[in-house]
């Protein structure tokens, strides 16, 4: 393993994926396109994009599609802002749903749970 010309930490050699994503907003492929090239699942392409972020490769999500954050501009600091505000409001639903658990346990009230997700 070793620094890519991407400025990313990943052994190329064990991610397919990571040799076809494109790089920059405007170039991004949808996770259906990634699969077809490489004639996997779509859940094996997102299952893969999240063990290449967790290695710290800068993989963003768009409505067009994946791409490698484009080390050029403020793609990856942009990204990076939107997953905090979303952090924030699970954090907040989470919060919410524990206190409401904790008023509701059946162990503790003797009744059923009525949450419904």
């Amino acid at each position: 393993m070793g620094i890519d010309k991407r400025g990313s930490q990943v052994d190329k050699t064990k991610s397919p994926l990571f040799d076809i994503l494109p790089t920059g907003r405007g170039n991004a492929m949808t996770g259906r396109d990634l699969a077809a090239v490489l004639g996997w699942e779509l859940r094996d392409i997102t299952k893969e994009i999240c063990r290449l972020r967790r290695l710290g490769v800068p993989i963003c999500a768009y409505r067009t599609g994946y791409a490698l954050a484009d080390s050029s501009t403020n793609e990856l600091d942009y990204y990076c802002r939107q997953f905090e505000g979303r952090l924030s409001e699970i954090a907040k639903t989470y919060t919410a749903l524990e206190n409401y658990r904790k008023r509701k346990s059946p162990a503790v009230q003797g009744e059923a749970c009525d949450v419904h997700l």
